[in-house]
């Protein structure tokens, strides 16, 4: 695997130790690489409008904020970006999630800064990389399918479209030409399929699967 000589690298994560570390990490391994760092969601959007950056080393959470909610919007704004998301919540559950989201690479805090440098290194080869502790748990799971068994009608999949943007019962109803009776319907088979109670949950749950407004 083959690095890169030069690679505009931005680091965002909310403890200022952890973005110490890992700039000072990066720099040292690889002095050629030019490494930003932000603390807010705010300082990243900002650099990512000002600077060519070509990875993006993401903490999960941002403050309260969980970065599943934008990934998307991220990826599809920059379109040769690589995501790889840094995180203390070790599970297959999440991992899952991100690689609906579209991220390049996972690695947990917990384990060595060198695979740090290997996920930034297999990005940009186009493939998703998965530390090995983490995808040793990952094989020793049973369930390792990557999307959930969550099947949508086509309707279904535009009044879940509608729904992402806030629209009312009323407002879905009058942009795809059907009756409020009918939309009320669709929604009740949106909360049994993604097994959950309300309109709340239900954006929730289907934006951190990977779901989003078109």
């Amino acid at each position: 695997m083959m690095e890169k000589s030069n690679l505009n690298i931005l680091i965002t994560d909310d403890h200022a130790m952890i973005l110490q570390g890992l700039h000072a990490y990066i720099n040292r391994q690889r002095p050629n690489y030019v490494v930003y760092t932000a603390e807010t969601k705010a300082a990243m959007d900002k650099h990512l409008e000002q600077n060519a950056i070509d990875v993006l080393l993401l903490d999960l959470m941002i403050g309260k904020t969980d970065a599943r909610f934008f990934i998307k919007s991220l990826k599809a704004k920059y379109d040769d970006l690589k995501i790889i998301v840094i995180s203390s919540h070790e599970t297959n559950e999440i991992v899952k999630t991100l690689i609906n989201n579209g991220v390049n690479g996972f690695v947990g805090k917990s384990h060595s800064s060198e695979y740090i440098l290997e996920a930034i290194d297999q990005s940009q080869e186009k493939s998703f990389y998965l530390d090995p502790k983490m995808e040793k748990k990952w094989e020793q799971t049973a369930d390792r399918s990557v999307n959930d068994d969550i099947h949508l009608t086509k309707r279904e999949l535009e009044v879940l479209q509608e729904t992402l943007k806030g629209s009312s019962i009323r407002a879905i109803a009058d942009a795809l030409f059907l009756s409020e009776k009918t939309i009320e319907n669709h929604r009740s088979n949106l909360f049994s399929k993604f097994e959950v109670k309300n309109v709340t949950t239900l954006v929730k749950k289907a934006m951190l699967l990977g779901y989003h407004e078109t």
